[in-house]
């Protein structure tokens, strides 16, 4: 049988405490991978580590959480209750999101404003901690994750301070776009197409920052050309809007808009009002009634 890849991550729990669930609140990486394929759930697991949070693919297993010591722990499928030498079990992880998620309890608190004691949670020496996670595999396919302690605790870190300070214009945004996705952005409306999907689809308005731009790429690279977006004047099917699309959302004030995406949104809005919106009749009515609200949430843009 094949050895079975692994992925090398650290936590450290200075408080000398874990919470572990399927998916923990609070810990979360904006945008999304392509966590169907192995190379997404190794990029997604690393991005977890960089924001205080062990996460690892197990599947739909439910896996069982087993203390060796006070320094090793086990992720791992259920055990037979007539083996010898068994580990101590913990708790079980429900898998409804088929990862797990382990966390220092006080920096859970911390960042989420729950209680440690509503999830399940382990002692263990403070210190660092070693996650040897098993990728999915054949070989010795009962073990998801070995956890092991390395080092005394590091010096306890503001993993948000560098997310609350991110900000990038939709010259960027739409840059990346078309360098992650060339093949759908370019030819001489891609602009407009990457615009589209900005503004005008649901997928569009789901992840937005607090400091007013969409979190499609978790690696958008932070110095990455801005570049000019031209006004749009010309007849273009520009997708059909409902509730859930950034134009309706920001004019609702359910997301905020930065100066450069506020700019996007009436840019497309206005276009759609002179030109149309092809297929799509209901969009010049929804675009007139979101560009009056975004002239007084966003004046002199």
């Amino acid at each position: 049988m094949a050895k079975r890849k692994v992925v090398i991550i650290e936590l450290n729990v200075p408080s000398g405490e874990m919470v572990f669930s399927d998916g923990l609140p609070g810990f979360f990486v904006p945008g999304e991978y392509e966590v169907n394929t192995e190379a997404g759930t190794i990029k997604k697991t690393k991005a977890m580590e960089r924001i205080g949070c062990a996460y690892g693919y197990v599947g739909n297993s439910c896996p069982i959480v087993y203390r060796i010591d006070g320094r090793n722990l086990l992720v791992a499928a259920i055990m037979s209750e007539r083996r010898k030498n068994k580990p101590k079990k913990i708790a079980q992880i429900v898998t409804d999101h088929w990862w797990y998620g382990f966390a220092d309890a006080v920096e859970f608190e911390r960042r989420t404003g729950l209680k440690r004691t509503e999830y399940d949670r382990v002692a263990v020496n403070p210190g660092v901690y070693r996650f040897t996670h098993m990728l999915p595999g054949e070989s010795d396919a009962r073990i998801y994750a070995k956890i092991a302690w390395v080092r005394e605790p590091d010096p306890v870190k503001d993993y948000l301070a560098e997310y609350r300070t991110m900000n990038f214009t939709a010259g960027q945004v739409i840059r990346d776009m078309m360098l992650r996705w060339p093949r759908l952005f370019e030819g001489p409306n891609a602009l407009m197409r990457a615009a589209t999907h900005i503004i005008c689809t649901m997928d569009g308005g789901r992840f937005w920052h607090a400091n007013g731009f969409p979190q499609f790429n978790p690696d958008i690279f932070p110095e990455i050309e801005d570049m000019e977006i031209p006004v749009f004047d010309q007849p273009f099917d520009w997708y059909p809007m409902y509730e859930e699309c950034a134009l309706v959302r920001a004019a609702n004030e359910e997301i905020h808009f930065n100066p450069s995406f506020a700019s996007l949104a009436k840019n497309v809005a206005r276009c759609i009002i002179k030109h149309g919106s092809g297929r799509h009749t209901g969009n010049p009515k929804i675009a007139q009634e979101c560009l009056e609200k975004l002239d007084i949430l966003y004046p002199g843009i």
